[in-house]
């Protein structure tokens, strides 16, 4: 009779840590971007507006928000903060023995300043690319395109660092 407690004792306990565990992933870090993906970046401004086009593909915006919802940072008294992102280009082509992926976005940094009717104006783009060579699926490819996506961001938002 202890054995039958021991071993339920253990199921239950078993279940609640990895309900724990998994409750305490957020869902962008089972997605491969976390906040130790980035680093916070600040800007003189009191507030801050992001625009993405509607030809961006929705995994992408959906990484470049979380990137900027959680990274991108106001600390100003004034002023206001735009992003725009534009000229999204994604390509697939063979190489060979497998495919490469190209992918190239542009963007462009807006500060404005209401009490000299100033802007400064910063323009940028980021570039990877990533292969798949030998036997592979399409989920692979997928894969790989999602996973540079991903890196994509992560160059942005380092360029943007330097920048700052």
């Amino acid at each position: 009779m202890d054995l039958k407690i021991t071993k339920k004792f253990y199921s239950i306990f078993f279940l609640i840590i990895s309900f724990t565990l998994f409750n305490c992933t957020s869902t962008n870090q089972l997605n491969g971007l976390s906040s130790n993906s980035f680093e916070d970046i600040y800007f003189n401004a009191v507030s801050k507006k992001l625009i993405i086009p509607t030809d961006i593909p929705s995994d992408l915006k959906k990484d470049i928000n979380y990137w900027f919802d959680n990274h991108v940072k106001v600390n100003g008294f004034e002023g206001s903060l735009e992003i725009n992102f534009f000229n999204y280009e994604e390509s697939v082509n063979e190489i060979s023995d497998g495919k490469k992926i190209e992918l190239y976005i542009e963007y462009e940094i807006i500060i404005k300043s209401p009490s000299n009717s100033s802007s400064k104006k910063t323009f940028g783009s980021a570039k990877t690319f990533s292969e798949i060579v030998g036997v592979f699926n399409l989920n692979d490819l997928d894969e790989l395109l999602i996973s540079s996506k991903k890196e994509l961001v992560i160059i942005i938002a380092n360029k943007i660092i330097s920048l700052n």
